[in-house]
């Protein structure tokens, strides 16, 4: 699965030249309703609930994504209020849990739980999953981890960028100042990453009906920046590509294939999923 992590450009260079990206902890997130999501009115259960969330939060790391990067709120909210990027990410779907959000807090006859050991493993995945109906907007993925496959470094736990997870891409918000040679100076010998620049909507506040999109390639073993390609989708029940500039494409499975045949070397290719062009224009 794609999946994208917003943060300040600042962040995000350091997490490109060190190839490893922060790990949060569940008693620092900003929402203090993590692993609360059970109806706790009785006392006794909300003092067990703090003890459980404690122990767990101990033992227990994640790294949190968004399944698209097209709303604003986002790029407020986590990427220093537009100014930021989304690192893009290749991550296995077995290693993803996708939350789940109610309206309503969850019933759970808990005296019975602990009368028989406490919560079993499927409590337990649903509390690490469920969040109020309210933050449905970040549309968030999820990464769980043992805090012993971390490392820790300053005070703060990290996870090693490799095999489990790539980093294959950045997009730059709105407001983003960033440099493709900041990035070229930091990123590892051997890699590459695709550029994506979102552009702020003009027409519509968010999610019009037809889109644009700017995909940039810089190729980091030539150091040649390649030209703008324009592309316009129409988002719908069915998506439609409309046009290509200065390539070739097609659909499949959801994903839009783009081959340029004008890079320096040879061909080269950007998947880009439909869906991340929900805030440009």
């Amino acid at each position: 699965m794609r999946a994208f992590h917003f943060l300040s450009t600042k962040y995000a260079l350091e997490t490109i030249e060190k190839q490893r990206i922060k790990v949060s902890r569940l008693d620092d997130l900003n929402d203090p309703f993590e692993l609360y999501a059970l109806e706790l009115s009785n006392k006794k259960h909300r003092q067990a609930f703090r003890a459980w969330k404690k122990d767990v939060a101990q033992k227990t790391g994640l790294l949190c994504f968004s399944k698209s990067w097209g709303n604003p709120l986002l790029w407020s909210h986590y990427a220093d209020r537009h100014k930021g990027v989304a690192l893009e990410f290749e991550i296995p779907d077995e290693f993803i849990d996708e939350i789940s959000y109610f309206p309503e807090r969850l019933v759970l006859d808990i005296d019975k739980k602990l009368s028989v050991g406490g919560l079993d493993e499927k409590d337990v995945q649903c509390l690490l999953t469920t969040k109020f109906k309210h933050w449905e907007y970040e549309n968030e993925v999820r990464m769980f981890l043992r805090i012993s496959e971390c490392i820790f470094e300053n005070c703060l736990w990290f996870y090693r960028i490799g095999d489990e997870i790539k980093l294959v891409g950045i997009v730059y918000g709105p407001l983003c100042q960033l440099l493709e040679r900041d990035i070229a100076s930091r990123l590892p010998k051997g890699k590459t990453l695709s550029l994506t620049k979102a552009r702020l909507a003009f027409k519509t506040m968010y999610n019009p009906g037809n889109h644009y999109v700017e995909v940039r390639l810089f190729n980091y073993i030539t150091g040649v920046l390649d030209d703008f390609i324009s592309i316009e989708l129409t988002l719908g029940m069915n998506y439609r590509l409309i046009d290509i500039v200065d390539s070739a494409s097609y659909i499949k499975n959801g994903i839009v294939q783009l081959e340029f045949d004008h890079i320096p070397g040879g061909i080269a290719s950007h998947r880009m999923n439909i869906d991340y062009v929900a805030l440009v224009r």
